[in-house]
């Protein structure tokens, strides 16, 4: 396992519950679960930086940033805008844009 969002099951299995919901059924966990950190299935910073960094022309009116937890989102966001000029958004649950 690598992240894992707050709330979702695979959290409840990093974490170590004993037991978790699944399909409204509480299942009893048997399974050894192991944290792998040297691997992720999306960019980190340093790519989502060097990937906002090659876009010339036209450059972004608005970034939108939901990359990971909100303390992770917030200082990505902090980095777009220091290195950028680009005032990036942290959308919050239930908000919505138009674009």
């Amino acid at each position: 396992m690598s992240y894992q969002a707050p709330g979702s099951l695979g959290r409840k299995l990093l974490r170590g519950d004993k037991e978790v919901l699944i399909d409204n059924e509480m299942v009893q966990v048997r399974a050894k679960v192991s944290l792998v950190n040297s691997y992720s299935s999306h960019a980190d910073e340093p790519h989502l930086l060097e990937w906002v960094g090659k876009i010339q022309a036209p450059k972004p009116g608005k970034v939108f940033v939901n990359h990971g937890e909100e303390a992770s989102s917030l200082l990505l966001a902090t980095k777009i805008e220091a290195n950028f000029g680009i005032k990036p958004t942290v959308p919050e649950y239930g908000q919505s844009y138009e674009i």
